[in-house]
């Protein structure tokens, strides 16, 4: 097991962190001897060019008010169809309980608040284009009973919960990337039902989100704001890529 240092906020009364680095079976099962049942993973690696200050992945996290599937795929397919315009590749993953995490690969050139800046401007152009069935509201309260376009997750320090991990749920359902095609949803949450066992769960090895980071892109509003909702979906194009603000 090794581990990998970050730095810290930019707080100078506050040290670096230090991460376990889990890339082996040997590196997992104390890890699970420490009850550690559901691995969050940061959004960046080491061994990259760009450290663990550049994500290498973005993760919208779709939060439904309820246990509504439906409305997850309904937004999920909105949000496939803005990024599919943007010209960025993703894939869904179950998040094992109620919501669904669509997730973009990156190429790690752009650090994380460039990165979360983009994500933010995607969730608010998709809730100003469906303002009664999506909110970017952080408070549960405000959101009544639409569901929730999370972004906090593209951020520094922050962690997502990893494919083929467990939930202390029962059934012990299992976040799982989509099986078939890059953007194959399935019917109804993991969570309703049970579990695949270890040995009918997709191999980690292949799965559309692999597929994805074969081709990872960085936002093409990189180094700028990106489609803004308050200016409709027909003002300034993107940065890098010459596209215009796309409709959803």
């Amino acid at each position: 097991m090794t581990r990998a240092g970050s730095p810290g906020p930019r707080s100078p009364r506050r040290a670096a962190r230090w991460h376990v680095v889990g890339d082996d079976t040997a590196a997992l099962l104390p890890l699970a001897d420490q009850a550690c049942l559901t691995p969050h993973r940061r959004l960046s690696r080491t061994g990259r060019a760009g450290g663990l200050g550049h994500p290498d992945r973005l993760v919208f996290d779709l939060a439904p008010p309820g246990d509504d599937f439906a409305a997850v795929r309904q937004a999920a397919g909105w949000l496939h169809e803005l990024l599919d315009q943007l010209g960025l590749p993703a894939a869904p993953m179950t998040a094992g309980s109620r919501g669904l995490h669509p997730v973009v690969p990156l190429d790690g050139r752009l650090d994380f608040d460039e990165v979360r800046r983009f994500a933010h401007d995607v969730a608010e152009f998709a809730q100003a284009a469906h303002p009664d069935r999506l909110t970017t509201a952080a408070r549960k309260r405000e959101r009544g009973d639409r569901l929730c376009l999370d972004v906090r997750r593209d951020a520094q320090e922050q962690t997502a919960v990893a494919p083929y991990a467990v939930r202390a749920l029962p059934g012990a359902p299992s976040p799982c990337r989509s099986p078939g095609s890059r953007w194959t949803i399935p019917a109804s949450t993991p969570a309703a039902g049970p579990s695949p066992t270890p040995s009918t769960r997709p191999a980690p090895a292949g799965g559309p989100i692999r597929r994805a980071e074969a081709a990872p892109a960085d936002p093409p509003g990189a180094g700028s704001r990106t489609c803004r909702a308050d200016r409709g979906p027909t003002s300034p194009t993107v940065a890098g890529g010459g596209r215009s603000c796309p409709k959803v």
